[in-house]
């Protein structure tokens, strides 16, 4: 299948080592073989707040770490899925800044994301990601609810 612009679609899906977030790569990674589209999982992290810039919490560590997360969280996709087109990237930054803008500079034709459901004080000023998301991303948004529902206020 193609777009209109004549390449394949692309869905980009938001990893973060979730249920939520597992719920939405499994979520995406069936949407990409139906409709023989790339999928990108991206993965976003922020430095702890308090941690120094001198310490053992430094950029490379963090890095090195969300990577080791990311890949542990893609192993039962590529042993699952052996030919899908999968394409990953981690990078520094807020998660909504990050994940809008790759889905925008991929022209994505779908941004899927796990719904976290938590309410704390972080989500009551500035909005879940999800809603952030599907507020500012400008191809469709799918929101997938985690498999346990632990993690969900539903």
């Amino acid at each position: 299948m193609e777009t209109t612009t004549g390449q394949r679609p692309t869905i980009v899906v938001g990893v973060d080592g979730s249920s939520a977030s597992r719920a939405a790569l499994a979520w995406a990674t069936e949407e990409a073989e139906l409709r023989g589209a790339r999928l990108h999982a991206v993965q976003a992290w922020e430095r702890p707040v308090g941690a120094l810039p001198l310490t053992h919490w430094s950029r490379a560590y963090f890095d090195g770490e969300v990577r080791r997360e990311l890949s542990s969280t893609l192993e039962n996709v590529i042993r699952d899925h052996p030919s899908i087109d999968l394409r990953t990237s981690v990078t520094e930054g807020d998660p909504v800044n990050v994940l809008v803008e790759t889905a925008e500079a991929e022209h994505a034709d779908m941004l899927v994301l796990g719904r976290h459901g938590r309410r704390n004080l972080t989500s009551f000023f500035f909005g879940s990601v999800s809603k952030r998301c599907l507020a500012n991303a400008h191809c469709a948004v799918a929101v997938v609810r985690p498999f346990d529902t632990e993690e969900s206020d539903v």
